[in-house]
C-alpha cells in the first residue's frame, strides 16, 4: 500500500493511493502535490467550521481531506471498492472523525436503491458505464442512492465529480438544493448539450454559474 504526506492548510496528512502511474491523481499524491490546488484555495473563501458538505465522487480523498479540515462535517461517496478502501484507510490512519463515507453511487430518484452498471478503473475516470462506454475497466453492479435520501438538516456545499452522470446527481438532490441552496462545484464536460443543461438547472433553481478551470463550474444562488 502506497502513501505520501501532503500538507493541507498547515496539517500534514498521509494519503494512501494505488500504484497506477497512468492516473494523474495518483501521480499528484505520489509527488506530494495538492490536486486541484486552485479549488482548495477557493474552499478557504467560501467554507467555514460550521459548513456541512458533500463530496460526491471522492476518489482518494484529495478534496475530502482538505474539506474535513475546513468544515464541520463531510459526507463523501466513492463507488469503487478499491479506491473506497484506500480513502477509508486515509481517514482512519489520520484520525479524521468528521467524515462519513459511503461506498455508493449517487444518482437520480429513478435509480434509487437500484444496482447500476459501474465501470471501475481504480482511478478518477470511473463512472456509470452508460457515460463511459469506450473506457477500459472492470464492470460491477453498485447500489445507488440520492442526495435527498440523506434527509440532511443542513447543507452548505456540494462537490460533484462523477464522469458524466452529474445531472442525475442533481436530479436526486432537488429537495435538498431547493431547501438549502448550497454552493455547488460541478464538473461537467464542456459540450453544448451539457452547458444547456447547466443553464436550465441554474434558471430553475435561481442559481448563477461561473467557469473555474478545466471542466469545473461553480454554482451559487442569485
Amino acid at each position: 500500500m502506497n502513501s505520501s504526506v501532503i500538507n493541507y492548510y498547515d496539517n500534514n496528512i498521509e494519503l494512501f493511493y494505488n500504484g497506477d502511474k497512468n492516473c494523474a491523481v495518483n501521480n499528484s499524491i505520489r509527488n506530494g502535490r495538492k490536486w486541484e490546488k486552485n479549488i482548495l484555495t477557493m474552499y478557504e473563501k467560501i467554507l467555514n467550521k460550521e459548513s456541512v458538505v458533500l463530496d460526491i465522487g471522492a476518489n482518494l480523498g484529495t478534496h475530502t481531506v482538505p474539506l474535513s479540515i475546513l468544515c464541520k462535517e463531510v459526507i463523501a461517496f466513492e463507488p469503487q471498492k478499491k479506491i473506497y478502501n484506500l480513502l477509508k484507510k486515509t481517514i482512519e490512519f489520520n484520525n479524521i472523525d468528521n467524515v462519513i463515507l459511503y461506498n455508493n453511487i449517487v444518482s437520480s430518484n429513478a435509480n434509487e436503491d437500484k444496482l447500476l452498471e459501474f465501470l471501475n478503473t481504480d482511478c478518477g475516470r470511473a463512472g456509470l458505464k452508460q457515460y463511459r462506454p469506450r473506457l477500459d475497466g472492470i464492470i460491477s453492479y453498485e447500489k445507488s442512492m440520492t442526495i435527498d435520501s440523506l434527509k440532511l438538516v443542513k447543507c452548505d456545499f456540494i462537490k460533484i465529480d462523477v464522469e458524466g452522470s452529474e445531472f442525475e446527481v442533481l436530479s436526486g438532490g432537488h429537495e435538498t438544493i431547493e431547501k438549502y441552496k448550497p454552493v455547488i462545484l460541478l464538473e461537467t464536460w464542456n459540450t453544448k448539450r451539457n452547458l444547456m443543461k447547466l443553464h436550465l438547472f441554474s434558471t430553475k433553481y435561481n442559481y448563477r454559474f461561473s467557469y473555474i478551470s478545466s471542466n469545473n463550474y461553480i454554482l451559487t444562488k442569485k
